[in-house]
């Protein structure tokens, strides 16, 4: 049974999937089957879809290392694929956004972390 509101999608599936195409990509490559430098142009794709995963785990309020993962993936697909411009004018705008991430937090409630004794809990509850 799953817990109510519990989604298999996570953070450490999404890194579980990511380390599984990284090795296999090395893999290909090594047997000369992929030419690497190819696909991992596009690194700054899998730092997106680890925020992903940091935000269903978190929330989107309150995941700041997928806040994180987010600029540094917008910010290497942008020098990826040739738009360093867009990084030096831009750049105050991560400032802007975290400031805005602060201000937004102050008027949300931060939500309650599950103590040891709820975990136990769910646990001894959704057992048959």
């Amino acid at each position: 049974m799953s817990r109510p509101g519990y989604s298999h999608f996570s953070f450490r599936l999404i890194l579980g999937l990511v380390a599984i195409l990284v090795g296999a990509a090395i893999l290909l490559q090594n047997m000369n089957l992929l030419p690497s430098d190819q696909v991992f142009r596009w690194w700054p794709l899998l730092l997106l879809a680890l925020a992903a995963g940091r935000f269903l785990d978190r929330g989107f309020i309150w995941g700041t290392g997928g806040h994180v993962l987010l600029w540094v993936g917008v910010l290497g697909l942008l020098g990826e694929t040739g738009h360093e411009e867009l990084i030096h004018r831009w750049w105050p705008m991560i400032l802007v956004y975290f400031g805005a991430l602060m201000a937004i937090r102050s008027f949300v409630p931060r939500p309650p972390k599950p103590g040891k004794s709820e975990i136990l809990n769910t646990t001894k509850e959704t057992q048959p």
